[in-house]
């Protein structure tokens, strides 16, 4: 195909976890590329920086894609972390032309919102622990867990698809909603009543590559 997207996993998720999500992409004409971000699976690397290091290293993939293998349009699919790096790069100011847009599913507004309900599940406490993890990463790579998509969607101009469950106690609905009332791109948000983070598809399978069939057919025809 001369169509690709990159998936891009969440934490702790490997490669092998992105091919469950390649169906609904090769069904509409896409090359489908499964990569390991920094610190996980086979990438090398010592800390992952939930995006804001790892997206160079997806526009060096991109950039693969389209120069060796002549892809000509790439369209990106992010899991947790895996959105805030996919939409850092659709608003850095070196991303090519060829980023074409994005699905996301469990956007959240920062990691820092996201690991304090996960405290809140798990009934840990949430200071000062969540405090001391910000400390370190700021000091390690040099960035926040308080930064994340709410500082930078409205800046996005790339078609974005969002895919949330209302049982999402990681990425709240509300915080979803929020997200996307901010994002400045066409936009389309579609509500899941099943399925915890990161694991919609599993749950809703028929809805969820159908909601990214009819994505790509209205964003990227394959007339085009």
């Amino acid at each position: 195909f001369k169509r690709a997207v990159i998936v891009v996993p969440g934490r702790t998720e490997a490669l092998r976890y992105s091919y469950y999500f390649a169906k609904p992409y090769i069904e509409n004409g896409y090359n489908v590329l499964a990569i390991d971000q920094r610190s996980h699976g086979e990438s090398d690397g010592v800390y992952n920086t939930l995006g804001f290091e790892e997206h160079n290293d997806v526009i060096a993939w991109g950039k693969l894609l389209h120069e060796v293998y002549g892809v000509e349009a790439i369209l990106l699919h992010g899991n947790c972390i895996g959105c805030s790096c996919c939409l850092q790069v659709l608003t850095s100011p070196v991303c090519p032309d060829y980023f074409c847009g994005m699905v996301a599913e469990g956007m959240y507004p920062n990691f820092y919102e996201s690991f304090r309900n996960h405290m809140i599940e798990l009934k840990r406490p949430v200071h000062p622990c969540i405090d001391l993890v910000d400390m370190w990463m700021r000091f390690y790579t040099g960035h926040s867990m308080k930064k994340g998509p709410a500082d930078i969607i409205q800046d996005c101009d790339k078609p974005i698809l969002m895919l949330h469950s209302l049982e999402d106690t990681y990425s709240l609905p509300s915080a979803a909603q929020e997200l996307y009332d901010q994002c400045g791109s066409k936009k389309q948000l579609v509500w899941f009543s099943k399925g915890a983070h990161s694991q919609i598809r599993v749950n809703n399978t028929e809805q969820y590559d159908l909601a990214i069939g009819e994505f790509l057919e209205e964003n990227f025809p394959r007339s085009a």
